[in-house]
């Protein structure tokens, strides 16, 4: 059996992010420079660059992924909300919490502290006990 694949846009993990672990939930905080981005940011949207919501969901995904294996992934948004636009120069704080049943609730701050994302999303499998 081949092993799967799978394509990310940009590496959210250039800094190694922390992960805790307590009893029923997995915390992982991650910094993700939005620089790391340019080449996808040239594009969206020209002359005026944003990071792209869905580079903030990829991002969310490494983060699962790091804490909980990459075989473990998102397979359902259950509610995101884009609050503040990402442009160069920004550094998102991301936090990613994810129960032992599968909830994962992600938010996201600029380095002023204005909320940037707030997610909810379910996984396909648990996280690890490591």
């Amino acid at each position: 059996m081949r092993p799967t694949r799978y394509a990310t846009a940009f590496d959210a993990l250039a800094e190694p992010p922390v992960v805790r672990r307590t009893s029923g939930r997995v915390d992982v905080t991650l910094r993700v420079r939005v620089d790391d981005a340019a080449e996808i940011l040239a594009g969206h949207y020209p002359g005026v660059p944003i990071m792209p919501g869905v580079l903030v969901l990829d991002a969310v995904q490494q983060a699962v992924g790091a804490a909980c294996g990459s075989g473990v992934r998102i397979t359902a948004v259950e509610r995101v909300r884009f609050l503040s636009p990402l442009r160069p120069g920004d550094v998102l704080a991301l936090t990613v919490s994810i129960t032992v049943e599968g909830a994962v609730r992600a938010l996201g701050r600029q380095r002023d502290g204005r909320l940037a994302i707030d997610l909810r999303a379910r996984l396909d499998g648990t996280p690890a006990d490591d």
